[in-house]
């Protein structure tokens, strides 16, 4: 979620999607839109996209490519081998048109990009939310919370 407040601070409209628990939360990070996805056809009636941002993973291209612009691009933090045939894909057919693109994207750690996001929560435009925070004795605890993959913010462990 905290994607969220990063895209609003480089000045996009953003839509996102979450569990109905969740919406107020979303929409007090900032998004324009939020859309629930435990309906059963979420994606139906959709606007297009210009990017789609999928930070944890859990779609794909096939499913999320009908619902990017003309030239659009998908971008997942988990890249398979799907994701790699589609883009290979997608480059061949751009070059007959304005294709689509599926791209995946790997971080590194940044002294740069750590200072920009000390900028944005100085300006008050990144708030950090902790859902859990354990001692170094409950680091299975934290662990098991994160793969639950349900949190809403960081898991803080204390040393």
């Amino acid at each position: 979620m905290r994607s969220v407040q990063r895209i609003k601070a480089l000045g996009a409209k953003t839509s996102a999607t979450c569990g109905p628990s969740n919406i107020k939360f979303v929409q007090s990070l900032g998004a324009d839109h939020v859309i629930d996805y435990s309906g059963k056809d979420f994606i139906a009636g959709l606007d297009r996209f210009d990017v789609i941002f999928d930070a944890v993973g859990k779609s794909s291209f096939v499913n999320f490519g009908p619902l990017l612009a003309p030239g659009g691009t998908y971008v997942t933090t988990l890249p398979t081998p799907s994701l790699f045939f589609w883009s290979g894909v997608q480059s061949i057919v751009g070059i007959f048109r304005n294709a689509k693109r599926a791209k995946g994207i790997l971080v590194r750690p940044s002294g740069k990009d750590l200072a920009y996001l000390c900028q944005l929560a100085d300006e008050g435009k990144l708030r950090p939310t902790i859902s859990l925070t354990c001692s170094l004795d409950r680091a299975a605890e934290a662990h098991e919370a994160s793969e639950a993959g349900h949190t809403r913010g960081k898991i803080v462990l204390e040393v």
